[in-house]
């Protein structure tokens, strides 16, 4: 069994650290999310405005969050640019994304630096922390299903949600609150694995 949670621990790593090196290699276009970007900001206590397109600590772990999170080809991420800076209703999606990357970064993180003492758990608890490192990572895997699905939707007029941007914030409303719910289960199991395993 902690064979098994091993190997899901490490493949999740190995995801995570694929996002830290996409980040590293981040073209000036930021894969084409520039403009985007430049749409969230963060207000600090000197009263700057920290854009998520800036080199800065924060703006760069959440630019990570948001690839990691939507694991889409780099090369389909403009037109999330595009629905970005049409409506603002997508800046919630980001925010949702983001928040959601930092759990799932937080998870990875802190059972990839525990791997090696596994044994310690007891099997109840190995069985219990696999099941819900599982399900945590299949909320990845629906979340970056739902905005695949975004995308093609935008990008096939689905509802007219390309040329009304009206629609397109109807339809990121719909996506936000899809999102927000996935946020909440992923917040949950990320205090069921901490409670066992932190």
């Amino acid at each position: 069994m902690s064979y098994d949670l091993r190997n899901l621990i490490e493949q999740a790593h190995a995801d995570n650290e694929k996002y830290k090196k996409k980040l590293e290699e981040e073209p000036e276009n930021q894969y084409g999310l520039l403009e985007a970007f430049k749409l969230i900001f963060w207000s600090s206590s000197k009263e700057v405005n920290i854009k998520a397109s800036d080199n800065s600590r924060i703006s760069k772990k959440y630019r990570k969050n948001i690839y990691s999170t939507l694991n889409i080809d780099d090369n389909k991420l403009e037109n999330f640019s595009k629905m970005l800076t049409a409506s603002p209703q997508m800046l919630e999606v980001f925010s949702t994304l983001n928040d959601l990357g930092n759990i799932f970064e937080e998870v990875i993180v802190s059972l990839y630096s525990k791997k090696e003492t596994l044994e310690e758990l007891g099997i109840p608890n190995l069985d219990k922390l696999k099941n819900l490192f599982e399900k945590l990572l299949s909320i990845k895997t629906t979340v970056s299903e739902i905005m695949h699905q975004l995308l093609l939707d935008y990008q096939n007029n689905k509802n007219g949600i390309n040329t009304d941007i009206n629609k397109l914030g109807s339809h990121a409303k719909i996506i936000y609150n899809q999102i927000l719910v996935k946020e909440i289960e992923a917040y949950e199991l990320q205090r069921e694995i901490f409670s066992i395993y932190n």
